[in-house]
C-alpha cells in the first residue's frame, strides 16, 4: 500500500425537498446524530455542512453553524439544486465536495464516512471525478465499487492510486 498524504476535505450536502417533511426529519435526525456533528470526533466534526432548499417554503427546523434552512419558490427540482448551489457558494466555508442527495433517499451513515475517507485519501489530479451512490457497494463487510456506468474506468485508477 502506498503512502498517501490525507487532503482535508469539507463536504456540502444539498437537498432539495418539496412537502416531504418526515424524509427530511429522518434523515436530518440520522445526520445530525452522526460523528460529522459530535465535537468529540476531530477528524469529521465540522466537516458536513447540510443544506436544505425547501420549494414548498414550509418546513420548521432549527438551523445552526451546519445545518441550513433555505425557503425557495418551487422551480422543481433542478431549480432546487441550483439555488442549493448558489447559497453554498455563498456560504464563508470553503467545500471541497458537493454532495447531492433527493429528500426521500433512504441510506447507511456509513456511506457518508467511506465517501469522506475516500476523498481525504484521493490523489489531487484524481478528486474532480464525479461519484454516484449507485457506484459504491458494501459487500459482505468489503467496500467496492462497481462499474456500471462509462467513465468508471477513472475511478477504478482513482482507487488504484490510493492504493485502497
Amino acid at each position: 500500500m502506498s503512502s498517501v498524504k490525507k487532503r482535508e476535505v469539507c463536504l456540502a450536502l444539498n437537498i432539495c425537498t418539496y412537502h416531504r417533511e418526515d424524509y427530511i426529519y429522518r434523515n436530518l435526525e440520522m445526520l445530525q446524530n452522526s460523528l460529522f456533528f459530535d465535537k468529540k470526533c476531530k477528524e469529521y466534526y465540522g466537516r458536513l455542512h447540510i443544506f436544505i432548499i425547501d420549494n414548498a417554503q414550509e418546513l420548521q427546523l432549527k438551523e445552526n453553524a451546519y445545518t441550513h434552512l433555505v425557503y425557495n419558490e418551487n422551480t422543481g427540482g433542478s431549480g432546487g439544486f441550483q439555488r442549493g448551489i448558489e447559497e453554498i457558494r455563498k456560504n464563508d466555508q470553503t467545500f471541497t465536495h458537493v454532495i447531492f442527495m433527493d429528500d426521500d433517499v433512504v441510506f447507511d451513515i456509513d456511506t457518508f464516512y467511506i465517501l469522506f475517507d475516500f476523498l481525504g485519501q484521493a490523489m489531487v489530479q484524481t478528486v474532480s471525478v464525479r461519484l454516484q451512490g449507485a457506484c459504491f457497494a458494501w459487500i459482505n463487510g468489503i467496500f467496492n465499487i462497481q462499474r456500471q456506468r462509462s467513465g468508471m474506468e477513472e475511478i477504478f485508477r482513482m482507487w488504484n492510486l490510493c492504493g485502497m
